[in-house]
């Protein structure tokens, strides 16, 4: 497991971004999902699979990202700094969800503070 505090960018998309957008984002970083923010605030998770799935129902690449977005990844809340990240908990959650690439880590505040990533 990697945890990642410092430039978020590559991993990170506005909610009123577009699904082209969020897949030109995805394949650019590699990790198969990014996180949504809106306003700011953590708002999401979609993955790659979101997004075939939207081509697979014909939603047009114009379309908001917000139509897509996981409002219920699982993610570590209530973190308010990466030092108090339990890295035994993020690699049990990584053994029990082996699907997913990427964990968001917010504030109490619902703040992105830092990404886990999957080796």
């Amino acid at each position: 497991m990697n945890i990642l505090t410092s430039d978020l960018s590559p991993f990170v998309i506005d909610s009123t971004s577009s699904i082209l957008e969020a897949a030109f984002l995805i394949d650019a970083n590699t990790k198969k999902s990014i996180v949504v923010l809106k306003s700011g605030f953590f708002y999401g998770v979609v993955s790659d699979g979101d997004l075939r799935r939207s081509i697979l129902h014909n939603v047009p690449p114009c379309v908001s990202l917000s139509t897509l977005v996981n409002r219920n990844p699982i993610c570590l809340r209530n973190i308010d700094s990466p030092s108090c990240i339990n890295n035994e908990l993020v690699n049990k959650l990584f053994d029990n969800y082996p699907w997913i690439s990427l964990m968001p880590v917010v504030n109490s505040d619902d703040r992105l503070i830092a990404i886990a990533f999957r080796f």
